[in-house]
């Protein structure tokens, strides 16, 4: 059965999301290093406040990870974040990012967050649409198109 945490109960798993990180986009970025990614994920081992990062576990194995962030990207009145989601290609069309991302809207909504934002490069919205994501613009960041979605939490 999936079940999730928080990285900061599990710390264990900080070299493989640091692995996964890394490989995924890091190794993109100048002056990174798998180290230096590892120092950034240790750097936001938070329970109750923003940012924080949120596992996806399944027989003990973590199968995938989202972060709830503050100003992933700088737009004025969008302050919360759901980020770096990420679920290693074998685990992947098995509904666990949905799942996650569910559970990240949850864990938002409980720490009071009333707008939660993503951008993601599918134009379409893909699998956010069905976690309660609405478009709210499209953007250029980084050279790439990205559409910018929203999710109203309520108060």
């Amino acid at each position: 059965m999936l079940k999730f945490g928080l990285l900061a109960d599990n710390v264990w798993a900080i070299p493989l999301i640091a692995k996964w990180y890394y490989e995924d986009q890091g190794h993109k970025i100048s002056g990174n290093s798998y180290a230096r990614t590892v120092e950034r994920i240790e750097e936001k081992l938070n329970k109750d406040i923003l940012p924080l990062h949120i596992i996806a576990i399944l027989d003990q194995g973590i199968v995938g990870v989202a972060q709830l962030k503050i100003k992933e990207i700088d737009l004025p009145g969008k302050d919360h974040w759901l980020g770096s989601v990420y679920i290693p290609e074998e685990f992947r069309n098995k509904g666990y990012a949905k799942s996650l991302c569910k559970d990240a809207v949850r864990m938002a909504k409980n720490l009071g967050i009333t707008n939660l934002y993503l951008s993601t490069e599918h134009l379409n919205g893909g699998l956010y649409t069905s976690c309660g994501f609405i478009p709210d613009q499209e953007i250029m960041d980084r050279g790439d198109k990205v559409l910018i979605m929203k999710n109203n939490l309520g108060s």
